[in-house]
Order: structure tokens, then sequence, then C-alpha cells
């Protein structure tokens, strides 16, 4: 196989994935979520959009780190996905 047919191989396997995935979030809409930043920071909320950049959570509450404290958040939470470690459904 040429350096281009693998490459393109490679490109509609990602694309593959990339899809998935989001058919994965759109399922999840409308569902309670919580979202792990990368600097550890967890907030509880309504996945209420996504676009490929970013989650918008709704209803949202900011859990806090072992002490059992979560302080309700006014508003949309907009969490850029470059900044989320991983979401899961409780």
């Amino acid at each position: 196989m040429s350096v281009i047919a693998t490459l393109v191989a490679v490109q509609v396997a990602m694309l593959g994935l990339v899809l998935t995935r989001e058919r994965l979030l759109q399922r999840r809409l409308r569902a309670t979520v919580i979202a792990t930043l990368k600097s550890g920071i967890a907030f509880r909320g309504v996945l209420f959009e996504v676009d490929k950049r970013s989650f918008v959570l709704r209803n949202t509450e900011a859990l806090g780190r072992g002490d059992g404290t979560h302080v309700p958040v006014d508003g949309e939470v907009v969490l850029a996905r470059s900044d989320v470690e991983f979401l899961q459904r409780p």
C-alpha cells in the first residue's frame, strides 16, 4: 500500500472515531453529567449543548473536593473541551 493510501486510510479511521464520539455525546444531551477538568475541579450539571470546542452545562453545581460541599452555579457553565479530563454519568 502506498504512503498516500495509508494516510487516507488513517484519516478515514480517525474521522470514524470522531463521528462516533459526537454521536455518543449527542445521545447524552439533557442528561446529568459530571465534568472533571484537568485542574481537578469538577462540575455536575445537565449537558445542554455540545460542539467541537466546548460543552455547555445548565443547572450546575461546583463539586467540593472531598469536603462534601457543593456550590450552585448561576447561569450556564461553558467548558472548553481542551480543559475537560473526562465526562461521566453519575
